[in-house]
């Protein structure tokens, strides 16, 4: 049976579907309240997906609570492995957020050709889109070469633990049981093949001032006063001006900032941390110390500053480059541009995610997803229904192209 046939088994309603029910089940990471704590629903959805046609799903538990959920298609002849993979945990809705919302986060509203909810887009589109893939290989009964592998987390937002970052930690992921020959990674793109990244790493801040009462704040120092001032000079920074003629700028976003205890009080303390994306030609090791200098230099400048940095647990994520002439890219660029007649490219603006965690197992990976990386974690998080169906059918064919079909 030619190939091409298993696009006839991709029902784009299914994938819709299976993407609404996903959405519809809490699974946030760090978990929120209770709503999310428990992953027995959508991993039970999960599971009961791969068994309806018939795969035998396992669980891999590497962290108590967040289980890994994995499935194997085997081929009719001897041949390489490939790898679907994505995560079902989706990033937190605080309840400061709720009022940006226009619809239920957990509601899974279809509205004007778009699904609606925490998720959506990063990444339960692409749980649904590799899940209807295995769906369609296994139902068309097209004989490949070779090994299938679906793979599915609920431990990967923030760098959680569970997930791919302890498979890499413990051997099982590169030469253990999800040793692959290579993977894609169906996380939030923009339904484009992303395989060249900045590198990423979290800096923490740390501010110490003089807390004094409001009324005499000349007597102490002002640690958020102090803090913005750095912020300024961080901004300002030579290292930013560096860039990639692909990737860009480096750049460094401001993610978090607190500080002071009460309304009439001068702060004595203030926190803020940074995401700092670097290019080719960068290090982290080299940024880090750039900023230090920068540091030392406003305290020499300031007496009464006293800032330090400190690079938080999980943040440093390495450049990336999978080569455009790779097995692994050009077998999607081939599905790609057979399901929409050309294939797309977008620069890595996003950290790789999982794809670091291929990379340090020594499996070439892409990061390709139906959903944009410019609707997750926001307010009405939303995926485009047409993107879904489109993405299985590459998924299939993305898959069957890299292990061979039975001539």
């Amino acid at each position: 049976m030619d190939k091409n046939s298993v696009l006839s088994y991709i029902d784009p309603d299914y994938v819709v579907s299976l993407t609404q029910k996903l959405v519809r089940i809490p699974s946030e990471s760090p978990a929120i309240k209770e709503r999310s704590m428990d992953r027995t629903a959508i991993t039970e959805l999960i599971v009961n997906e791969l068994k309806s046609f018939g795969l035998e799903p396992e669980l891999f538990t590497l962290l108590e609570g967040r289980p890994n959920i994995a499935a194997w298609l085997h081929g009719s002849q001897p041949g390489p492995t490939y790898m679907l993979y994505t995560h079902c945990d989706t990033g937190v809705v605080p309840d400061s957020e709720m009022p940006d919302w226009d619809h239920d986060p957990f509601g899974g509203e279809i509205i004007d050709g778009k699904l609606y909810g925490r998720g959506a887009a990063d990444t339960k589109g692409g749980v649904a889109g590799i899940i209807a893939a295995a769906k369609a290989i296994v139902e068309s009964g097209v004989k490949f070469k070779g090994t299938l592998i679906v793979l599915i987390s609920t431990a990967s937002e923030a760098g959680s633990p569970g997930g791919v970052v302890d498979m890499v930690k413990t051997g099982m992921l590169g030469s253990g049981r999800f040793n692959t020959d290579a993977a894609i990674v169906a996380d939030c793109s923009n339904r484009q093949i992303v395989r060249y990244f900045k590198g990423r790493v979290w800096h923490e801040f740390k501010i110490k001032g003089k807390p004094v009462h409001a009324c005499e704040p000349d007597v102490g120092i002002n640690a958020v006063e102090k803090a913005c001032r750095v912020i300024e000079a961080l901004k300002q920074a030579d290292f930013l001006k560096e860039s990639h003629d692909y990737l860009g700028h480096c750049t460094l976003t401001v993610t978090n900032i607190e500080g002071g205890t009460a309304l009439n009080a001068v702060p004595g303390r203030c926190r803020f941390t940074t995401d700092l994306r670097i290019v080719p030609g960068q290090t982290v090791a080299g940024v880090t110390a750039k900023m230090q200098e920068l540091l030392d230099s406003l305290m020499k400048e300031d007496p009464q500053l006293k800032v330090e940095v400190n690079i938080l647990p999980n943040a440093v994520k390495d450049i990336i480059e999978i080569p455009e002439d790779s097995k692994v890219v050009q077998t999607a660029v081939r599905a790609m541009e057979q399901v929409l007649g050309k294939a797309e490219f977008m620069p890595g603006v996003e950290s790789p995610g999982a794809v670091t965690f291929f990379t340090k197992a020594g499996i070439p990976a892409i990061f390709f997803g139906p959903g944009s990386i410019w609707d997750a974690h926001i307010p009405n998080e939303s995926i485009l229904l047409s993107r879904l169906g489109e993405m299985a059918k590459i998924y299939a064919l993305a898959a069957l192209e890299f292990l061979g079909v039975e001539d």
